[in-house]
Parts: C-alpha cells; sequence; structure tokens
C-alpha cells in the first residue's frame, strides 16, 4: 500500500499565489461546484507494459471508485463521470501561502501507479467544459516519490483556471506547474502559463502528460476540442530528479475557493446512483420519419414499473458535444403519462411492455413545437431470465428502443452515453430506478459503427 501522501495543496496555492497576486473573488454566501471528469487513459511502453499491460482506462464506471482514492473533499461517479463537487475539504490561508483565502479541495488520487526507469508512458485525463467562476483551479497532475534522497518528491502537470478580476471580461489560464520537495521543503514552483479564450472552448478540455523514460522529462498538451487538435506551448519539464528509484501516481483535483460566486448552480446528476451497465447499439432507423435508433438492454426487470404513471427520462449525448445532447427529455421535458399534444402522442400498453409515441413533435403541457428533441418513439420490453443448455443463465432485463428524427450522424471515435431513468426525478427523485449505457463508433467500410 503507497504512503499517503497530500500534495495538492502545494500545486493549488503556490500556482494561485504566482497568479492572482493581490486579487480576491467577490464573496458569496456559499460555494457550489461540481466539475466532471469524463475519462482517464493511461498508455504504457517498455518493460513494465510486459507485466502490467499497455493500456489503462478509466471510464468512471465503478460507483466504488476502487480504481481511485478520494484524498479531499466530496468525489462520486455517476453519470458516467468523476464528480469533483462541492463540500470539499477547506484549508484556511491556503496554508500559510495565501492568508485570508480558504481553498474548498476535492481531489483524488490514483491507484495505478508509474515508475522511473520501467518505461514511458502517456496519460490524458477528458474534462466536461464546466463553467470556471473566478478563483476556480482544475488540474491533473503527476506526483512522484523517491529514494534517493529520502524524502525527495515532485509535483508536475496542467491546471486551468480564471483569473478574471471584478468587472473584466471573463479570460482564463492554462498553467504548467513543477514544485519540487526537498529536505529544504518546497522549492519555488517553476509555472508557466498560457491565456485561452472561453469561446475556444469547443468539446472537452483534455491535459496530456507525456513521460520520457530515457530523457527523464514530462511533456504536457493540452486540447480545447475534446482531443482533436492538441497545443505544446510549453518546455518539457525534468522529472524524477535525483532519485535511483522513484514511482508516481495521478491527481485529479478541482480546487475553488470558498467564497466564489457562480452564475448558476451546477445541476444535479441525472442518474446518481446508476452504473455504465448493460449494453447499447446505435443504428439506422428504418421507421418512416425517424433516422436514428438507439437500442439496448439493461438488468432491471421491473414487473410494477408502468410508464403511464411513473414517468420516464432519457438523455443521449455525444460525449465530444457535451452541450448539445443528441436527445433530452428531462426534468420538466419529462415523458409523462397522460394525453399527449396530439391524439396519437402518448404511452400506451402493449404485450410484454410499453410504447411511447411522440407525431407532433410536442411535449406538454406547453406543447412548443420542437420540444420533443426529435423523439418520435420509445419502447420499453421486459425481457425474461433465460437458462442456456449449458446451465447458464441469461438475466432477464429491460430491453428498450429510442427511435430519433435527427440531422445527427456518429462519426468514428465518437462516445455515446445513453442515461434511462424509470421515473419522473421530478416527482419521484433521484430514488427512481436508472441506468447510463455508453459505445464507442468506429469506422466499418463505408458507415460508422456503433455496439
Amino acid at each position: 500500500m503507497r504512503p499517503k501522501f497530500r500534495v495538492s495543496w502545494v500545486v493549488v496555492a503556490g500556482s494561485a499565489a504566482a497568479l492572482l497576486v493581490g486579487w480576491a473573488p467577490c464573496s458569496g454566501e456559499e460555494a457550489t461546484f461540481d466539475f466532471r471528469v469524463d475519462r482517464f487513459e493511461l498508455e504504457l511502453t517498455g518493460p513494465v507494459a510486459l507485466r502490467r499491460g499497455i493500456d489503462f482506462v478509466e471510464e468512471f464506471d465503478d460507483q466504488t471508485l476502487s480504481a481511485w482514492h478520494t484524498e479531499y473533499g466530496t468525489a462520486f461517479a455517476a453519470d458516467g463521470f468523476l464528480h469533483l463537487a462541492s463540500p470539499g475539504t477547506e484549508l484556511p490561508d491556503g496554508l500559510g501561502v495565501l492568508p485570508g483565502t480558504t481553498l474548498d479541495l476535492s481531489l483524488v488520487s490514483s491507484a495505478r501507479q508509474v515508475a522511473d526507469g520501467e518505461g514511458s508512458f502517456v496519460a490524458r485525463s477528458y474534462w466536461e467544459p464546466d463553467e470556471l467562476a473566478p478563483g476556480d483551479f482544475n488540474h491533473m497532475s503527476l506526483a512522484t516519490l523517491g529514494r534517493d534522497p529520502p524524502g525527495l518528491s515532485e509535483v508536475a502537470g496542467l491546471a486551468i483556471t480564471n483569473e478574471t478580476r471584478d468587472g473584466e471580461p471573463a479570460a482564463y489560464t492554462m498553467v504548467q506547474h513543477l514544485v519540487r520537495f526537498g529536505a529544504g521543503g518546497p522549492e519555488a514552483p517553476q509555472l508557466s502559463t498560457v491565456a485561452i479564450e472561453p469561446s475556444a472552448i469547443t468539446g472537452q478540455i483534455v491535459f496530456e502528460l507525456r513521460f520520457d523514460d530515457d530523457a527523464n522529462t514530462l511533456e504536457t498538451a493540452f486540447s480545447l476540442d475534446g482531443g482533436a487538435t492538441f497545443e505544446r506551448p510549453f518546455q518539457p519539464l525534468p522529472i524524477f530528479v535525483g532519485t535511483s528509484y522513484g514511482y508516481g501516481y495521478f491527481v485529479l483535483g478541482a480546487d475553488p475557493q470558498t467564497n466564489t460566486v457562480r452564475t448558476r448552480a451546477p445541476a444535479p446528476p441525472l442518474c446518481a446512483s446508476g452504473a455504465l451497465i448493460g449494453n447499447v447499439k446505435v443504428v439506422s432507423s428504418a421507421r418512416p420519419g425517424s433516422t436514428i435508433s438507439v437500442k439496448g438492454s439493461i438488468p432491471l426487470r421491473r414487473r410494477r414499473y408502468d410508464p403511464r404513471r411513473a414517468g420516464a427520462e432519457i438523455r443521449i449525448v455525444d460525449r465530444s458535444l457535451p452541450e448539445t445532447p443528441i436527445l433530452d427529455v428531462t426534468s420538466a421535458a419529462a415523458l409523462r403519462g397522460g394525453p399527449g399534444c396530439g391524439s396519437h402522442d402518448g404511452w400506451r400498453r402493449v404485450r410484454n411492455g410499453f410504447v411511447y409515441r411522440n407525431e407532433t413533435g410536442a411535449l406538454p403541457p406547453a406543447c412548443t413545437p420542437g420540444s420533443a428533441g426529435g423523439l418520435t418513439r420509445l419502447r420499453f420490453r421486459n425481457r425474461p431470465r433465460v437458462r442456456l443448455s449449458d446451465g447458464r443463465f441469461v438475466p432477464g432485463g429491460l430491453v428498450f428502443e429510442v427511435d430519433l428524427a435527427t440531422a445527427w450522424h456518429p462519426l468514428p471515435g465518437a462516445r455515446i452515453a445513453t442515461t434511462i431513468v424509470l421515473g419522473d426525478t421530478t416527482g419521484s427523485g433521484p430514488a427512481a430506478p436508472c441506468a447510463t449505457l455508453e459505445v464507442r463508433c468506429v469506422a466499418s467500410d463505408a458507415s460508422v459503427r456503433c455496439e
């Protein structure tokens, strides 16, 4: 078991002190935050890859976060994301570096380790472009420990922060940081920055750390469009310096300040209790009036579930376009029972399940044209448990099929996340059974296959 080694505050406080001298955000009654990490991936080369495997990919589908240690604050998995949320762990005066400022940390560290001398690696983390309020500081770092000299350690990585002053237009800053600790305490932080226009962020924010084992350097890069393109404005950092042996692990942290004012509170997770389970595929729809069909099953067999009474919610998101869901009939737009906007709209019972149809393109009560988001049909069907010839059982569950009329089409590399809620969260609350399923799309001949 690796020792507990909390170093995030040094990165935060050192970077914030250098960037935010003489500035403090407006005060507020309560700072709520929820920053979402969609994916972490690690690719190894060299001797370590032969023993541990080349790749490690974390989609945050394990609600226990078994591959991560929560070092500070609040961290949980929901909707297919790692949420770094409030309440955080409060650190008054930035542990002496920022007098009068209290940091509010939520941070996890990886159980997966890397080591000097065992090969090079590339690590990336994919963050939703959640709004950064002044004082916010989100980062991915590599923390190292060495044995020669004893106690030598380093923290290096990338962060994005908002250093907007009162009355100024919003401005973000990308920070490359390196803090080294020796017997005499921390050395002066090595910081490099570039300005980021918030309007330049068109997809997920990706942090990349690339370690060269031969040169013992760490090169950083970042993407503002979900990984389609990367920028590399910084010089490589010397890492694992002065150690005859060293190992490291990764840190993902959200380090806002407690008096931060936000223009809007973060939305609660749609499916806080559901994991990335079941299966799903995206295909062309054969039904007239529809273009795309999303089909899948979840191991939730709800014999007493009746959407005519309980309602249903569904959200389908292309991870590369997180702010514009393919379909979002949730909350006020949930599919409730009762009459629809047309005589053929609404739920009805069918053999072994239920079907919802929408021919008007609108949802009650306002029946605004287009409010159905392109949904034309949703089918739920109970699937019984089946016993195979070898004695094993195929578990029962709920099969669903969603038909859409949409201009969207999946592209190679797209990751499509579908969340199903068996109920109306405005009425039944977050306890409604739910599940989130994800599929990656790949090129197949002249088409794209997502299954």
